[in-house]
Parts: C-alpha cells; sequence; structure tokens
C-alpha cells in the first residue's frame, strides 16, 4: 500500500493463481479516500477483492450462477467528481492534541498542534507542514520541586519533479528548533536527485534508490557549545541509497545514509537501518528490525557537564558515538477459520 496525494491510501491487490490455476496472475488497485469511514473502506475493499476472483471463479461451475451489475451512477459521479476539483490537488490536514497528568508528588501536561498541505501530481509534489509541541513535568522532591520542560517547533517545506521513469529533484527547505538539542534556529536549503534503478510504477512492489543532497545550515545555539559557538553556518551533503520489496512471503527494507560536512571533514555521521518480515507458514511470520548509526556531528552540544536531573529527565541531549536498536518477534494465529460471528460485547 501507498499513500496518495490526497492522504488516502492506494492498495495494490494482487491474485496470484495455485494449483490448478497455476500461472495465473494479476493486480487490481483499491484507492481509499481519506475521508473514508472504516465501514466504506471495508465495502470499497471487499468489491474489489470480489472482482479480483471473477476470473479464477468464471472457470469454475460457480461461474455459471455469478451475475454482474455495473454500477453506472457512481462511476458517473466519481468522474464528475474528477473534472470538478476545486481545490486543484491540494490537500489540506490541521491536528492538535494535548494531556494532564497529576498525582501528589507529580504533574505533567502536554500540548501539540500542527498543520500541512500537500499538492500530487504525476509530474510534480509540494508538500508544507509545521507543528509545535510543549510538553512540562514537575517533581516534588521533598521540599525542592523539579522542572523538566521540553519545547519544539519544526516547519518544512518540499518541490520535487518527476523527471523520467528513473530520475526525480527535489528542493527542501526547513526550519527547526528544539530545547533537547540546545537549538534555538536550525534553518537548512538544499536540493536534492535521486534514481531508481526500477519503474517507479512498480514502487509497490520493489524499489531501489540512491539520493545524493547538498546544501546549507545555520544553526543559532540557546548556550554555547563545546566548540564555543553560539551559532554556525554548515556546508553539509549527504548519498543515500534504499531497498524496498514487497513479496507473498513478505516485506525487506533496508537504508544507508552517509552525512558528512565539506569544512568539517572530520565531523559525519552514517546510519544503517534495516527492517525484514518473513511468512514462515499459514498463520506464522516473524519480523526483525534494527538501527545502527555513528554519530560524529553533534555540533550542538552545550558546554559543561550535564547534572543528574538533565539526563534522567532527558531534558538534554548528550554526547555519544554511536546509537543502537534492535526489535523483532513473533506472530502466529490458529484455530478455526470458518467462524464468522461478530459479537463486540464489552
Amino acid at each position: 500500500d501507498k499513500s496518495t496525494g490526497s492522504g488516502g491510501t492506494e492498495y495494490h491487490l494482487s491474485f496470484i493463481g495455485m494449483n490448478g490455476f497455476s500461472g495465473k496472475s494479476f493486480e487490481l488497485i483499491y484507492v481509499s479516500n481519506r475521508t473514508d469511514t472504516y465501514d466504506e473502506f471495508r465495502k470499497g475493499l471487499t468489491s474489489v477483492i470480489k472482482m479480483g476472483l471473477m476470473p479464477f471463479v468464471s472457470q469454475t461451475a460457480l461461474g455459471r450462477s455469478i451475475s454482474i451489475e455495473a454500477g453506472e451512477l457512481a462511476l458517473k459521479k466519481e468522474q464528475n467528481n474528477k473534472e470538478h476539483d476545486k481545490w486543484n490537488y491540494w490537500v489540506f490536514g490541521v491536528n492538535t492534541n494535548g494531556s494532564y497528568e497529576k498525582e501528589e508528588s507529580r504533574k505533567s501536561y502536554s500540548i501539540a498542534a500542527g498543520i500541512n498541505g500537500s499538492r500530487v501530481t504525476e509530474n510534480w509534489k509540494f508538500r508544507f507542514d509545521m507543528s509545535k509541541r510543549i510538553r512540562e513535568n514537575d517533581y516534588a522532591d521533598g521540599d525542592d520541586i523539579i522542572v523538566s520542560k521540553f519545547d519544539e517547533q519544526n516547519a518544512s517545506t518540499s518541490a520535487i519533479r518527476s523527471l523520467s521513469k528513473h530520475w526525480s529533484a527535489g528542493m527542501f527547505m526547513g526550519y527547526s528548533s528544539s530545547t533537547y538539542t540546545n537549538m534555538k534556529n536550525n534553518i537548512s536549503y538544499n536540493p536534492g536527485i535521486e534514481y531508481n534503478f526500477f519503474d517507479w510504477k512498480e514502487c509497490d512492489k520493489r524499489e531501489l534508490t540512491v539520493a545524493y543532497m547538498n546544501g546549507l545550515k545555520h544553526q543559532q545555539y540557546i548556550d554555547t557549545t563545546i566548540f564555543g559557538n553560539i551559532s554556525n553556518n554548515l556546508w553539509w551533503h549527504s548519498l543515500r541509497t534504499s531497498l524496498s520489496m514487497t513479496q507473498p512471503w513478505g516485506g525487506v527494507y533496508a537504508r544507508l545514509v552517509g552525512t558528512n560536512y565539506p569544512n568539517n571533514p572530520d565531523k559525519y555521521s552514517v546510519s544503517f537501518h534495516t527492517s525484514l518480515s518473513l511468512r514462515v507458514a499459514k498463520g506464522l511470520s516473524v519480523y526483525f528490525s534494527n538501527s545502527v548509526q555513528s554519530v560524529h556531528d553533534q555540533f550542538y552540544l552545550p558546554k559543561g557537564e550535564a547534572t543528574r536531573e538533565e539526563i534522567l529527565l532527558q531534558q538534554r541531549k548528550v554526547a555519544t558515538a554511536y546509537e543502537i536498536s534492535f526489535y523483532s518477534g513473533i506472530s502466529y494465529s490458529f484455530g478455526s477459520m470458518f467462524n464468522n460471528v461478530v459479537n463486540e460485547r464489552f
């Protein structure tokens, strides 16, 4: 499945013949809208699945008892909607959330809000995104009150042009600030180019891309850094390669990213992420995910030692040469395949 420009999801359903239908296979596409309810999504997807099964059913005795009706009114309505798009492919979203918790010795609250918009066509992809998040935790330690504050805001915009079946080019701009990373203002501007070894029309099944980006960052810090800077201008470039495959046996994804700073050649970062899902047998699947990063570009670290409270309450990013994470799991389902009873009590 892939996200559409309107915020919905495009599902590619592969119908693969087995046993007596071996060698017969084809694909249908179902697109859900962002505003669809679960019932609308269920009915739409079920309808496409039924259509996908028809070529196989028609070759059996059941084919004689099947009748097909065309929903002409629905087709005309869909066609009219496409011809009268008053938003000109633009889609916007607004979100907000908040929380409050209180105990005898602790209270906390958080507020977050964001707005985004995008316009996606076959040739162009425009997007902007803005968000802000505030969080505060107050702890009572005897007569002392320990306050942990977190304030973060982000904004980004991009324009990406499809050049051919394999090439794409884009321009990206961003802004961010975060008390956790000692960042007062972080402004970035960079172009990029990407090549996909496969046709982009096959992205639901496989992708193998290489992308290069080159740009400038202007960073202003809340506190003076360990390098004695209160601001910095950084020229940076990065190379990224990624692989994504979805097959009947499962899926695999891998991404390798390297970033370097030509005016500070000893500063760099390299990250490698992989995820793998395997269908071992009917009802049995295993999955793995890991991420490894070599970190040598923490320009933002404030000078001075972090206090015990800052470390424990994650108020401040501390120096590290690497970051590693690993996740794995197994799932297995079994039992009756013919129990279609719906009972949602409690």
